[in-house]
């Protein structure tokens, strides 16, 4: 999304993607495991908890999950490279899965065909579609309204795949116990981080401690930067010997 890819086809500009490299993608597990870690934090109060000790309290009686994971069931939205890896991460924690993907037939988990459906039989929605057209708002009111209260939601894909107003509305009113988000919407616009300070979600986040934010960090090991940008580098240096020969 950060890149003008009409603009480049026209000025016969290559652009170097490695979507389709599923040998090298397969090696970078930084997202779903990241992905993990936001569920047990949101579902186990691990930050609030955190906070209270440092503010010199010792006391766990505030900070009690609901459940154990392994008595919870998850929902994936999306069951790509991605969304399967925290799949198998899951099933390690003996949590029942489910998920909806009218592209992938994976007979180790329950496959759901509708979204709603899904929403309704689970405790934790987590996403892991690309952000297309048919993809905004995916999560929106209609399929929140179908949550168990006292649900959970993470995204660690793209923020235009969700209802931001919806999500605070089921916040709000406590369809959702808590939500972690690693994105945001319109993070890749130009004027993002001059309305990112004002935005209803990061003022509600603020005020209150049943919600995570970070800065799109799935991605965000050194040891997976290196992979891809090496591999990227492979990849500019293979078209420019290949332009040299022509």
């Amino acid at each position: 999304p950060h890149i003008d890819t009409a603009f480049c086809k026209r000025k016969g500009i290559k652009v170097v993607t490695l979507k389709n490299k599923k040998k090298i993608l397969k090696k970078i597990t930084a997202t779903p495991e990241l992905t993990l870690g936001l569920i047990i934090m949101i579902t186990r109060n691990i930050i609030p908890a955190s906070k209270s000790v440092l503010n010199g309290n010792w006391s766990r009686w505030s900070f009690g999950g609901l459940k154990m994971l392994s008595s919870m069931k998850l929902g994936i939205v999306g069951l790509g490279r991605i969304g399967s890896k925290l799949a198998k991460y899951a099933s390690a924690l003996n949590m029942e899965i489910s998920y909806y993907d009218p592209m992938v037939n994976n007979k180790k988990y329950r496959k759901i065909m509708q979204l709603k459906e899904l929403a309704k039989n689970i405790d934790i929605l987590t996403i892991h579609v690309p952000h297309k057209q048919k993809t905004e708002n995916l999560i929106n009111d209609e399929v929140l309204s179908c949550m168990k209260s006292n649900s959970f939601l993470i995204n660690t894909s793209r923020g235009e795949i969700v209802d931001w107003n919806a999500v605070l509305k089921h916040l709000k009113n406590k369809k959702l116990k808590g939500v972690a988000m690693d994105v945001f919407d319109g993070e890749f616009k130009e004027d993002f981080k001059k309305n990112f300070k004002e935005h209803p979600f990061l003022n509600y986040a603020k005020k209150n401690s049943n919600v995570i934010l970070t800065p799109h960090i799935g991605g965000s090991t050194i040891e997976s930067w290196q992979i891809t940008e090496m591999e990227t580098i492979k990849h500019v240096i293979n078209h420019l010997n290949q332009k040299k020969e022509k």
